[in-house]
Parts: structure tokens; sequence; C-alpha cells
């Protein structure tokens, strides 16, 4: 049941909260008796939200993409820079000659393509959403759709993954083996190293991750067959990265996708080292695996992905199953 917007004592944190813009707000008050403080904090926060416009920076937001993308280019990945300014390009040429603070939400919850997925409006959205606050907008909450489950459409059947093996070779026959077990992200295996992996526990730690900067440990967990295929390429190598491009190099993202992009060519189905991740997922919890220790296998640090991107496949969906076939026969 959602909370009244007044502030109430969490024990656990040992201060008052208030649910603000949709989110549960720590106030600045410790005392459990103060709740005339803890109102005066929430006012205090009302206000400051509503003085906004006031803050947000005065240029016009085509002069303040650049300085954003640049900003940020130290804690994303090249193409996540891409597509945020992709997504900003749309922005700018609706509203570029524009100041931030004379946007409202409405306004700018329109701007998004009627045609394009909910997907696709809730990634342009919550990009515009960071870069103005990044430009002092601070509160603006823009209201997102919510991202279609991407985990149906993606799924790769054992007889296209084998029509995949037949027509790769070498190191890249071997990261599809390795992705179709192991169900990392194409660039967790990418960066895989011989010194990497503990054959002893079945375990590698990376050392670089997507959540690195979150402070958050990556241990992949490998199955017998995931251990078999790093036995060979460790026999093949002897040390450094487990799979390797043309001329020895760690594979590239750009240099996985081309690959993909050719087998499409080949196969006549489009497959991407993606939908190998998205295939694990599904194969676990189509399997009856508890959604905890997918997401865990997955590197995820709670179950929402899960239940975001596979609600069509519930983590006991074999048991749900079992006890439909036991109803129906009842009713016969």
């Amino acid at each position: 049941m959602p909370r009244k917007a007044a502030p109430w004592w969490r024990t656990a944190a040992g201060r008052w909260y208030v649910l603000h813009n949709g989110r549960q707000t720590p106030l600045p008050v410790v005392d459990r008796n103060d709740l005339a403080g803890a109102f005066e904090a929430f006012k205090r926060l009302v206000d400051a939200a509503n003085a906004t416009s006031t803050a947000c920076r005065r240029e016009p937001i085509a002069e303040l993409v650049a300085p954003y993308l640049d900003s940020i280019s130290h804690r994303v990945t090249v193409k996540t820079r891409l597509d945020y300014a992709s997504h900003l390009r749309r922005l700018v040429a609706r509203f570029g000659s524009v100041q931030a603070g004379q946007l409202d939400a409405a306004t700018l919850e329109k701007s998004a393509d009627p045609a394009w997925s909910d997907s696709h409006k809730s990634n342009y959205l919550w990009t515009v959403q960071a870069f103005l606050r990044w430009a002092g907008c601070t509160g603006l909450k823009l209201a997102r759709p919510a991202k279609e489950s991407r985990g149906a459409d993606a799924v790769i059947s054992p007889e296209v993954h084998a029509r995949v093996l037949r027509e790769t070779t070498g190191d890249f026959h071997q990261l599809c083996r390795f992705l179709w077990c192991v169900g990392c992200r194409p660039m967790e295996a990418a960066g895989l190293t011989v010194e990497g992996v503990d054959m002893a526990t079945g375990t590698a730690t990376l050392k670089r991750h997507k959540t690195k900067h979150k402070g958050r440990q990556r241990i992949l967990y490998l199955s017998s067959e995931a251990l078999s295929i790093i036995q060979e390429q460790t026999q093949r190598h002897k040390t450094g990265h487990l799979f390797r491009g043309q001329g020895g190099s760690p594979f590239t993202r750009q240099a996985i996708v081309t690959r993909f992009i050719r087998m499409r060519d080949k196969i006549g189905k489009p497959v991407t080292a993606y939908q190998y991740r998205h295939t694990f997922c599904h194969r676990a919890l189509a399997a009856g695996a508890p959604d905890t220790h997918v997401a865990a296998l997955m590197g995820h640090i709670n179950t929402t992905m899960i239940h975001a991107h596979y609600a069509h496949v519930h983590a006991n969906g074999r048991l749900l199953r079992e006890v439909a076939d036991s109803l129906s026969r009842a009713a016969g």
C-alpha cells in the first residue's frame, strides 16, 4: 500500500524517511521523537524541489549536450555513450534552443516517438532525465513505460546453436560454446584469462566487469562443460586471454558483433552474443531453478532484472505446470 506524503521512522536506519518524487528519501533527523523536525525537513526538501527551475543551467539545451557526454565518458562504455548521444540528438532536434528549466515532464514524455517500442521509449526518457538532472533540474521525474520482456524473443534453440557451431571454428567456436553453458556477458567471456580461472573451485573472478564501479565482485560459476572448454583453451594459449581473435588479440566488442552479423548471413537467422545470455537465463528458469540462484549466476545484485525481462518464465514454472496438470487430471 503506498505511503502517504508524511515522514515515517525507520528503525533499522535510525532516522526519519519520506516518500518524495516516488522514492523513499532519508531525512536529516535522527531523533525518533522529533516528528516536528521531520516535517520541517520534509518541507525544506519540497521547497528545494520547487525551486529547481531557478537552479537549472541557463544555456540552451543544444550547448549542454557535449559537456554532459564528456562528463560521463570516464564511467560508461563507448557503446553506452553513443546510445546516450543518439537519444539526446532527438532532444536537441525538438528543444535545442530551449533552456532546460523551461521544459516540464509532460512535454518531455510526449517527445518520445509513438512508433518506438516501450523499451526504446523508456531508454530515451531515462537518458533525458539523467541529462537534465546533470543540468541542475534535480526535481524532474519522467514517467517511463515498462520495458518489454526480451527473454522470449531472444532465446536461441539448441538447433540454431548447433548450426552456429557448425559454421564457426577456432576461438570463436569455443567462445560460442562457452556463452551457451555459462550465460555471462559477452565481454566478460572475452576478458577471461587463464590466470583468472580457479580450476579447483570451478570459478573465475573477473577484474573488469560492468558493475565494478559500484564496488561489486563478479564471479563466474563454471559447469563441467565450461571447465572443459577452459582446459582446451589453456592448452592452446598457455597464458593470457582464453578467447582471441585474429592476430592473437582478445576479442573486442566490435569484432564479436561483426562475427555474428556474418553468422546471420550464413544461417539465415539473426543471432547475437547477448542472445546467448538471455537463452541461458531462460533455460535455467524454465528448468525450475530459483530466481535468486539465476540472478547470482547472471551477475545481478537482486532478482529485479529477472522479473522485469523474464516474467513469462516463472522461477517455479515447472512446479506450476505440474500443479496445473494434477488439477486437470482431477477435473477429468
